[in-house]
């Protein structure tokens, strides 16, 4: 699912994966509300384009709202799930390995994939 809500984003680079790192705690875990707070790669890709006669469509928060939501798991001594960083940016960074995937749609949806 993570591919698939970030399907027309670029495919996350290490500098852009040390970004998200830093941010864990000292288990190496996001909290939902530190997650969709936190500033990503993506956002300028999955930003929304309203018109001004639209009403505002949060995009972004969306698309925060549920990374968190299809990555995190409720962990051992907390009330709330948490994304563990380390698999998060795992997941993120297989396509990169890919030769020719620039975007996650390149990953998903190529005709053939070798490495």
């Amino acid at each position: 699912m993570t591919y698939f809500i970030l399907l027309q984003s670029p495919v996350l680079d290490l500098q852009e994966a040390a970004k998200i790192q830093v941010l864990a705690d000292s288990e190496g875990c996001l909290s939902k509300e530190t997650f969709v707070n936190a500033t990503f790669w993506f956002e300028k890709t999955e930003d929304s384009k309203d018109l001004h006669y639209h009403l505002p469509f949060e995009r972004k928060q969306f698309i925060k709202e549920e990374l968190f939501r299809v990555n995190s798991e409720k962990a051992e001594g907390q009330e709330e799930p948490v994304l563990s960083v380390g698999q998060f940016v795992r997941i993120l960074t297989i396509p990169a390995g890919v030769k020719g995937v620039t975007t996650y749609n390149d990953f998903l949806f190529a005709p053939t994939i070798c490495a």
